[in-house]
């Protein structure tokens, strides 16, 4: 809630800027080829990353983009000891105007995560009912596939306006599938009130607010 408060405050900022400037002939960013980086993911509880990307332009409306995570650390899971992954997200945009400010473009993501926990799984579960239970050190994994629909706008932050700030935001559907790596028919039932259990192979469709900001930097 507070990541959407802020930018609906930076997007009354400059809806505001530009309100008052509408005497003045807009200025076009013109660029080719920048590269990016979104610093919000360095503080996501949930799944820690670093996200660096490029953006190429082939027309003066029209750009492909590409940003991969390297996910480093995560509390999605209490009882997680180490947590490595990443996040894979090409998209396509496509600026309103021939300043390209404002954008609108489709994203899709996918993201592989694997949490290593030392925990109690239950083992040879059958209609629910487990055979045993065990205390085992494994690997939960988590994969979502997704598709995201946003909006956004960027700014210059330099007097060349070399240097920008784009922040987006949109609405998404994910498919999110979860299991105990290696482990057929076992089930795990984590202290987290996120979810609340979790068996082999388990799946589930959802939606999503997708938002950020990136700091970007044209090369050429």
């Amino acid at each position: 809630m507070k990541h959407c408060f802020v930018f609906c405050f930076f997007i009354i900022v400059a809806t505001s800027s530009n309100g008052q400037r509408k005497h003045k002939a807009p200025v076009a960013y013109q660029d080719t080829l920048s590269v990016r980086l979104s610093p919000m993911g360095l503080i996501d509880i949930f799944d820690g990353n670093f996200t660096p990307g490029i953006s190429y332009a082939f027309n003066a409306r029209w750009t492909i983009s590409a940003d991969i995570s390297g996910i480093f650390y995560s509390s999605y899971l209490p009882q997680n000891t180490h947590a490595l992954g990443y996040i894979f997200k090409p998209a396509i945009r496509y600026y309103l105007s021939d300043s390209r400010k404002v954008f609108m473009e489709s994203a899709l993501f996918y993201k592989n995560v694997n949490y290593k926990l030392h925990d109690w799984i239950d083992r040879d579960v059958v209609n629910g009912v487990p055979a045993y239970r065990e205390e085992a050190v494994f690997h939960f994994r988590k994969q979502v596939v997704g598709l995201n629909m946003q909006g956004g706008f960027q700014k210059g932050l330099s007097r060349d306006n070399l240097l920008r700030i784009e922040i987006f935001a949109g609405i998404g559907i994910r498919y999110k599938r979860q299991d105990l790596k290696n482990l057929p028919g076992a089930k795990y039932t984590p202290d987290n009130f996120f979810f609340d259990e979790t068996i082999y192979g388990s799946s589930e469709f959802s939606f999503g607010v997708p938002h950020g900001l990136r700091l970007v930097y044209v090369i050429k």
